[in-house]
């Protein structure tokens, strides 16, 4: 059995390395659709919704306003999204996915599934499931791990 520091030590090593890896993954999918880092990682928030506020479009970033209304603009002079007046909040601004922008966010779950697709064939069968499920629970830990630094991470 692995000792609990080289379990840890293990852990931290695997995830700069999932890190790095994963960030190589989207640099493939942004050559491919011909956008920016920041243009992606703004078009992913809208996976599950076609409207985000500024505000809550910089939370989910780590950006100000102000860094998030750069990549919005240049989203916008691309016609993927558009800037409304905020129908609950009027001197808040929320950001529309345009028809061109949710085929865009279409297509990058597409290849996004696609990859993983190719990616999950390259491990053997039987372990798949059990992979999968790992990193749910890892997901599951990172979020309960969140909900106890919330007041570091809203700063």
């Amino acid at each position: 059995m692995i000792k609990k520091q080289a379990l840890i030590n293990q852990l931290a090593e695997s995830f700069f390395t999932l890190r790095q890896k994963c960030a190589l993954k989207d640099f493939y999918i942004i050559e491919k659709l011909n956008i920016s880092l920041s243009e992606f990682n703004c078009l992913v928030n809208f996976f599950n919704t076609d409207t985000l506020g500024i505000k809550q479009l910089a939370k989910k970033l780590g950006l100000s306003p102000g860094g998030v209304t750069r990549i919005v603009t240049a989203l916008e002079e691309k016609k993927l999204i558009e800037r409304k007046i905020s129908p609950d909040d009027r001197r808040s601004i929320d950001v529309y996915l345009t028809q061109s922008g949710k085929e865009l966010v279409k297509q990058i779950k597409q290849f996004s599934v696609e990859l993983h697709a190719d990616i999950l064939q390259r491990i053997d069968s039987q372990s798949r499931e059990q992979v999968v499920m790992s990193v749910e629970k890892l997901i599951q830990a990172i979020d309960l791990w969140m909900q106890g630094h919330q007041e570091l991470l809203e700063n």
